[in-house]
């Protein structure tokens, strides 16, 4: 619980530290020490981004006054992650494609590339990179590289806001792209179904058992209609009774041979419908995994 307290913690200070450089960059003033930012007296409210509010994208404008406390009051104007100008500042991250590093430690050059994945709703990341010889690193690998302490960084390339990265869907192919396989988060979303999307399925499949279980139930009857009318032979009657029976039973049996015939096909069928649509479901005919590569660094040790 700890542990968890200190990570919001840490948080937002970082959020507060990425919202008050975009409040001042639009004139407001801050206050370190109550981590407030107030626009000055008789200043317009500016426009500060674009939200998207679940069907349009909508212009924000700046509130009077932005604080970074949990008490701060009001509360529109608190300085949270789920609140819109936290949601918004993160939004509008400004980062260049290309950058350089320097670390602490003592290691040889490598290439490291950030890269988010959606699938659906949902959002991966990973890293992926490769030394000075070729040799990939792994995603591990990579983020113990990115914990190391930088001694020096410097940006390079255009720099961009987050939504216009995601809308535009990245820029051109870069070696690093062919280290991921989107085909692996697609699997990992079908295996993150949800307890009421496995019961929808088992619902489905107890259907589609019932439906097996009633072609069985129609070729049963039919051999019980059979068995009554082998019966009737049994019993005294007129030779054009008998012809009747004969006749009954050479269509009972020719019908019984069909539905036997037919049966494994018919399974199979209901096999193919209950695949098809526990597919359509998962929305697994349509699921497709959509990368964006956010940067690139170049890393070296310190000489």
């Amino acid at each position: 619980m700890k542990y968890i307290e200190e990570k919001i913690v840490q948080m937002n200070a970082d959020l507060w530290e990425i919202v008050k450089q975009r409040l001042r960059e639009s004139g407001y003033i801050i206050d370190e020490k109550e981590r407030t930012a107030t626009l000055p007296a008789g200043e317009e409210s500016p426009h500060l981004f674009y939200y998207w509010t679940g069907s349009q994208s909508r212009p924000y404008k700046g509130l009077k006054k932005y604080g970074a406390g949990n008490d701060f009051k009001p509360a529109s104007g608190r300085v949270a992650l789920t609140s819109p100008i936290g949601r918004g500042a993160i939004h509008n991250i400004e980062c260049a494609d290309m950058g350089s590093i320097t670390t602490t430690a003592n290691m040889p050059p490598c290439q490291i590339g950030f890269y988010t994945v959606e699938v659906e709703s949902t959002t991966y990341t990973i890293f992926v990179g490769k030394t000075e010889t070729g040799q990939p690193l792994t995603d591990k690998e990579c983020r113990r590289i990115m914990f190391l302490p930088v001694v020096e960084f410097e940006e390079q390339d255009k720099k961009s806001a987050a939504w216009l990265r995601v809308s535009t869907g990245g820029t051109m192919f870069h070696e690093l792209d062919r280290f991921i396989d989107t085909e692996t988060f697609i699997q990992r979303q079908l295996e993150n179904r949800t307890s009421a999307q496995n019961e929808e399925i088992a619902r489905m499949r107890e259907a589609n058992n019932r439906k097996k279980a009633d072609l069985e139930r129609n070729l049963n009857a039919v051999r019980a209609e059979l068995k009554t009318a082998q019966g009737k032979t049994d019993k005294g009657l007129s030779r054009l009774e008998i012809m009747r029976v004969e006749r009954e039973t050479t269509l009972l049996i020719k019908r019984i041979k069909d539905i036997e015939k037919s049966l494994h096909y018919d399974k199979m069928k209901l096999e193919q419908e209950l695949k098809a649509e526990v597919e359509a479901f998962l929305g697994k005919s349509k699921l497709t995994a959509r990368l964006y590569r956010q940067f690139i660094l170049n890393v070296k040790g310190a000489e």
